[in-house]
């Protein structure tokens, strides 16, 4: 784990351009569009892809493709939980649902932030500090 990403989970700034970073939402968003637009995919195929996006997801819950998110493994899905089609996760920050919850269509959670500061949002390469 790169000390950006421990940053990014414990709320404090970071480098989204962080090349672990990068990478790994590379694979999540390669994982997304592989699960939502392959219609072509056994059960068993769309299970191991999920497993792989979602390493933190119960196997009785169910998500209806498609589904985005920034990363997968910061999300943690209990059992019997249903998400429905066209959800975004942004998962910048750890997102939990508790077992037995049912998500509608078109859900889009986004638990992390950003500063609101003018000076403080300005972006990395504008800034003396070195993150």
């Amino acid at each position: 784990m790169s000390n950006n990403h421990q940053r990014m989970l414990s709320g404090e700034r970071y480098n989204p351009l962080d090349k672990n970073l990068v990478a790994a939402r590379q694979k999540a968003h390669k994982l997304c569009r592989a699960i939502s637009y392959n219609t072509q995919l056994s059960e068993a195929e769309q299970e191991m892809l999920w497993s792989e996006l979602l390493p933190n997801k119960a196997k009785q819950s169910f998500i209806e493709p498609p589904f985005f998110c920034d990363y997968g493994d910061n999300i943690t899905l209990g059992k019997r939980t249903s998400i429905n089609a066209n959800c975004t996760f942004l998962d910048c920050a750890e997102i939990t649902i508790g077992r037995g919850t049912l998500i509608g269509p078109n859900v889009q959670l986004y638990p992390a932030s950003h500063p609101l500061a003018a000076k403080e949002s300005a972006p990395l390469e504008e800034t003396d500090e070195r993150i």
